[in-house]
């Protein structure tokens, strides 16, 4: 196996820094000299490397992307059955607590190009690719296995299954919540019921002498408009 060398290490002592510094600090206060200082190379390496730092950035973030996406997708090629949505999305939240600093940067990257920073949404369409790319790889597999549904493309089902769990990871970043696994449970029973071949028992439809609750009837709100 060939040796990396010496600028693949430069390269890569400069993405380790930079992610703890954009992570910690943010797009603004994070400096090119906090960087050059944490990395321990020359100032104008990194510009060398480049060019600024909207680019590093941006660099940056197709970096943690992929450290995302090659850690994961072992999970998704494992033999045997395909992991489940919520054995899949404990798998990311693991990795997110145990890499907490690109963790961190990934809110971070959506706070800064949907808010001060649009023009880093370069960034944060890199990022969020190698997201949507692990869950297109996860629903293809249960495609070629028989358990994803003729009728839903295994894309689609991706796509949305990440945005989702990209909205509970948010949601767990913002609100420090302690069991995420139960919104992975909900998001699996959805997906269950209108997405694979076979449900789980636990949402099949109740028997047909089973009585049912009675339903609620919901009655317009005071001053809410009526249609």
């Amino acid at each position: 196996m060939a040796r990396p060398n010496r600028k693949t290490i430069t390269r890569d002592r400069i993405m380790h820094a930079a992610v703890a510094q954009f992570s910690e600090k943010g797009y603004d206060a994070a400096s090119i000299q906090s960087i050059v200082e944490e990395a321990n190379v020359a100032h104008g390496t990194i510009f060398w490397h480049f060019g600024n730092k909207e680019k590093l950035y941006t660099e940056v973030a197709r970096w943690a992307g992929n450290q995302f996406f090659e850690a994961l997708s072992a999970e998704v090629r494992r033999p045997g059955k395909p992991p489940t949505i919520a054995e899949m999305a404990k798998h990311q939240y693991d990795y997110f607590r145990e890499n907490p600093q690109i963790g961190a940067l990934s809110l971070s990257i959506l706070f800064e190009a949907s808010g001060p920073h649009p023009e880093l949404a370069p960034a944060l369409r890199l990022f969020n690719r190698r997201q949507t790319d692990l869950w297109r790889q996860w629903a293809q597999r249960c495609a070629d296995d028989g358990i994803l549904r003729p009728d839903c493309e295994p894309e689609v089902v991706g796509m949305l299954v990440a945005t989702m769990l990209a909205g509970v990871h948010l949601g767990c970043g913002i609100h420090k919540w302690e069991r995420a696994e139960r919104y992975f449970d909900t998001v699996t029973r959805i997906f269950d019921s209108g997405c694979f071949v076979a449900p789980p028992a636990a949402i099949a439809a109740p028997p047909a002498n089973q009585d049912l609750p009675e339903r609620r009837v919901l009655r317009p709100i005071p001053g809410g408009r009526a249609n």
